[in-house]
């Protein structure tokens, strides 16, 4: 018999006739029984054991004793924080007052005080009791004689049938440790963390910041730093030197606009420099116009919290709630600090006339939702500045609370609030440059049963990233959705009753431009789709079909890649009649294998013709079905 058990009590299963044979349920032992959980039992003899988190109870098994009568109950010991026991060399061993002790018949023994942590589990496994806390491993053998190992951070320890040793980790998966003292690591292929920050792909790779900072702005002391997804493989950390080793909160990233660099901004250690994948500068005062917010030369945190380059190849980093709110790093390599109406400056956005624009968070302090600034392409010279803070008034907002923007083909700027999704579609214009033309933010109104309605209603929206194909994905509290470039219409919508994404809380988004791969990070890790928008080409050469050919059994998409954005791509026979035709997402166009009429095509090969939308760049290929 099995005794399982739950928050009920315990309920006795047949392991031979596969089924329930007993429930030992309202087990309060009061005069009006009550339903308690029962959080471990265990058999010492005759008796049943178990513990209800505040006493430890037993019951005499046998045929003439029905336990589901809470009545035939005794209390064994009152205690705070039970919830593990097990029997073992005719011995209790249990959690009592959160710590580990033992029973020998005559009283209760403390085997490991709070020194060692919180317990993590305690069973038996092949003749042996595994005692697994914070910071100690215990393996008692059938001689009573004890192993102890000094482990952190481990939740569940075994012994197999050849007197190895398991052990479950936060950080290092699952380790086995050998007789021989040697250590075998073994762990699902995946990020180190469940966190996401920043997403970006740089040197053939994904890149993925794992730090960040709560809703205050407040570092949170991650040390996981970043991962790097490459040929369906995630490496982590893959370059840790001696003087990372103390950084954290690895935020937001910007990669050089023609060398292969990457910087990477944090929360509280100043902004990285990489050249390939090797770090190679780390920016702070001594050697930036970077400034820290306290005088705690231990402990001095520089709040990067947003980072972008400018069409002229200088590095903007927002340096939040200090006098110089602003920095670039330019093409030169010259650091200048820049002071702004507001010190509170957070995620960067470099738009399609070189204006910086700065989500302001804390609005309850700045009275603002944005800064916009122009250096007027002389970011060294002061005089010709201008900035300008915009808020709910003057930008026509809901709210003041932008979370985040991202900047669209068209040159508009979507901004993501807790009160839905806004598009300002005359950045320009900001300074007033423009009489007669408007600015300000508008809602999206979409149609929707025949009646207009703002796209995505009222929704907090976490993230906003642009695909290959111009299109929006939006991260919200009601999982992820995909829009068109236009704002006119909704692709797609993700969440976790509709796919296998995780959470309805999308935090952050990221794509692979290579193979159009989406990426969405929640709550509860990150989770990525295969989608059909990838990086356009700057010229359209090659085409690179596949599969090519196509045989009778495949009846999937038909990938056709290394198109220009928006190319204009047609299929027809070799007699020049129409088969498919259809536009780009980026650079990739989906064939679903049919025909205009729905179809599928006869035997033979089949051309393809792109053309871009001026109509000046052409590409041919050709592919070969097979019904």
């Amino acid at each position: 018999r099995a005794y399982v058990s739950t928050g009920l009590g315990i309920v006795v299963y047949d392991q031979d006739k596969y089924e329930v044979v007993e429930n030992y349920l309202d087990l309060g032992l009061t005069g009006n029984s009550n339903t308690v959980p029962i959080y471990a039992s265990t058999v010492l003899g005759d008796t049943l054991f178990a513990v209800a988190g505040n006493k430890v109870m037993y019951g005499i098994l046998s045929p003439s004793i029905n336990l589901s009568d809470f009545s035939n109950w005794s209390i064994l010991t009152l205690s705070s924080q039970s919830r593990a026991i097990v029997a073992f060399g005719g011995k209790l061993y249990a959690e009592l007052d959160s710590v580990v002790q033992v029973w020998d018949g005559q009283g209760w023994q403390v085997l490991y005080g709070s020194e060692f942590g919180s317990l993590q589990s305690l069973r038996v496994h092949n003749q042996h009791l595994v005692i697994t806390c914070d910071r100690l491993i215990t393996v008692i053998r059938p001689d009573n004689s004890k192993h102890e190992m000094r482990k952190n951070g481990s939740f569940y320890g075994l012994v197999d049938k050849q007197n190895n040793f398991w052990h479950t980790t936060g950080s290092y998966g699952l380790v086995n440790l050998r007789p021989d003292s040697t250590e075998r690591y073994f762990f699902p292929n995946g990020p180190s963390t469940i966190t996401s920050f920043d997403m970006i792909n740089y040197n053939g790779a994904l890149w993925v910041t794992a730090g960040g900072h709560n809703f205050e702005f407040v570092h949170t002391y991650n040390f996981e730093v970043y991962n790097v997804f490459s040929d369906n493989r995630w490496t982590r950390n893959p370059y840790i030197a001696s003087d990372l080793v103390r950084i954290h909160d690895f935020t937001n990233m910007a990669k050089h606009p023609s060398q292969n660099r990457l910087f990477i901004g944090t929360h509280g250690k100043g902004v990285i420099e990489f050249e390939g994948d090797r770090p190679v500068n780390v920016y702070k005062e001594h050697n930036s116009s970077l400034t820290y917010f306290d005088n705690r030369a231990n402990d001095s945190m520089y709040y990067t919290t947003g980072i972008a380059f400018d069409k002229a190849e200088n590095l903007w980093v927002t340096n939040y709630a200090m006098d110089s709110a602003l920095h670039v790093f330019t093409k030169e390599r010259v650091w200048k600090g820049i002071r702004l109406p507001t010190i509170y400056t957070g995620e960067l956005l470099v738009d399609n006339n070189n204006y910086k624009w700065m989500i302001t968070p804390n609005p309850n302090f700045s009275n603002a939702a944005l800064c916009v600034f122009d250096d007027n392409n002389t970011p060294l010279e002061d005089r010709d500045d201008r900035s300008k803070l915009l808020n709910s008034q003057n930008l026509n907002l809901p709210t003041n609370l932008i979370r985040c923007f991202t900047l669209t083909v068209n040159n508009e700027i979507w901004l993501g609030t807790d009160a839905g999704l806004l598009v300002i579609r005359n950045p320009r214009n900001v300074f007033g440059d423009f009489p007669g033309q408007s600015f300000g933010a508008d809602r999206i109104i979409v149609e929707q049963g025949g009646t207009g309605a703002y796209l995505l209603g009222s929704e907090v929206i976490y993230a906003l990233k642009k695909d290959g194909g111009g299109r929006i994905w939006a991260g919200t509290n009601t999982g992820a959705w995909l829009i068109d470039k236009n704002g006119t219409d909704i692709i797609r919508h993700y969440n976790a009753q509709n796919s296998p994404l995780p959470s309805d809380n999308v935090y952050k988004i990221g794509i692979d431009e290579i193979t159009g791969e989406v990426f969405f990070g929640t709550d509860k890790g990150l989770f990525s789709v295969k989608e059909d928008a990838t990086k356009p080409a700057d010229l359209m050469g090659n085409l690179k079909i596949y599969p090519n050919p196509v045989r009778p059994n495949f009846s999937g998409d038909i990938s056709i890649e290394g198109l220009v954005f928006d190319a204009r791509v047609k299929i027809t026979d070799v007699n020049g009649h129409l088969v498919y035709e259809t536009i780009s997402n980026g650079g990739k166009a989906i064939w679903n294998g049919l025909s205009l009429s729905g179809q599928r095509p006869v035997t033979g090969v089949y051309l393809v013709f792109a053309m871009d939308a001026k109509g000046e760049q052409t590409a041919m290929g050709k592919i070969l079905f097979v019904r």
